[in-house]
């Protein structure tokens, strides 16, 4: 077994020691639709761990809405609203927001546990 973590093939970084990126493949089913192959998206972090953790969180999302974008394509007309692209782009952005944030606060309460007399005074 190799002692280096390899990086999953849905992280990739632009140029080494940058800021990691999400991709996924969109299902062939569903590519003409949403008319592309594939969603790429900024982790907005350099922290490998933090990337693998964000982007495993994307993953599921993402074929949850692949698969309501299913869904509702059976739906026809009765569907409430098409998926599109954009749209699952601006979940998707919504979603590393909120995973983002609440790991900058789990990492302040960590600091604080560490370093109790710690005080961001200026």
């Amino acid at each position: 077994m190799s002692e280096f973590c390899k990086t999953p093939s849905y992280l990739f970084q632009k140029t080494p020691n940058s800021i990691f990126y999400f991709r996924i493949a969109i299902p062939k089913d569903i590519q003409a639709s949403l008319q592309g192959k594939e969603l790429r998206l900024s982790l907005r972090t350099g922290l490998q761990s933090e990337a693998k953790k964000l982007s495993s969180r994307l993953s599921s999302e993402c074929y949850n809405l692949f698969q309501k974008f299913r869904d509702y394509s059976n739906m026809g007309d009765e569907a409430p609203q098409q998926l599109t692209t954009e749209i699952i782009k601006k979940i998707l952005k919504q979603k590393r927001k909120d995973f983002l944030k609440e790991n900058d606060y789990q990492r302040a309460i960590c600091s604080r546990k560490l370093c109790p007399g710690f005080t961001n005074k200026k």
